[in-house]
């Protein structure tokens, strides 16, 4: 980098000089670095020669945004329907050493558990307690979805403990079939009494016994 300063030797008499200045910059300097030339700047007389300083900025990346000694990289990934285990790696986004090629920066899928849906593959299973009156006579239910919706069903047949109703296309995003989903598996629990009159267990043994 070229450099010029004036000295001024006496009240009319001012010299120019001209003189090449180095700057090795290092790698990793940050913004608001400064790097100062002692006794390169002008010089008026009976003073000392000023200095010289230089303040690091720093140019926007396209890629990367710095953060101290880190940097960091905003990437998209298509998450929807993605399984535990899944790999997703960014080829020349890592570390690197002297005299070698930029790592790779790999991420691995986990899945956090859901209060209300139990996944399994691209299907959920919703647990449904109902009670047992509504099971054995007819039951209609509202069902949370997985994208907030609401939905309603009807059943006129008796349920079952365990029974289950298959709802399509309610379930996990298929990641490798846009706009297909898996089902949504409606899993009845039936919720039995805690207690019965002698009565109540006299009634229910006779009807019962005609439907055998």
């Amino acid at each position: 980098m070229d450099a010029s300063r004036r000295s001024r030797l006496q009240e009319m008499l001012i010299v120019q000089e001209e003189e090449i200045l180095h700057i090795r910059v290092k790698p990793g300097w940050k913004k608001g670095t400064k790097i100062t030339f002692k006794g390169k700047g002008d010089q008026k007389p009976g003073t000392l020669p000023a200095d010289i300083a230089f303040v690091m900025d720093e140019k926007r990346h396209p890629v990367y945004k710095r953060l101290g000694d880190d940097l960091e990289l905003g990437v998209e990934i298509p998450l929807p329907g993605w399984k535990k285990g899944t790999k997703i790696t960014f080829k020349g986004k890592g570390d690197q050493k002297p005299g070698t090629l930029q790592a790779d920066i790999a991420f691995v899928i986990d899945e956090k558990r859901h209060p209300v849906y139990k996944r399994l593959g691209n299907d959920l299973e919703l647990g449904v307690e109902i009670p047992l009156v509504q099971a054995l006579t007819c039951c209609t239910i509202t069902i949370p979805l997985l994208g907030g919706e609401k939905m309603t069903l009807s059943f006129d047949d008796i349920l079952y403990q365990g029974c289950e109703k298959i709802i399509p296309g309610q379930g996990m995003p298929k990641p490798n079939e846009e706009g297909r989903r898996g089902d949504l598996q409606v899993k009845f629990l039936i919720k039995f009494p805690d207690e019965l009159s002698q009565v109540q267990r006299s009634e229910i043994v006779g009807i019962l016994r005609d439907c055998s």
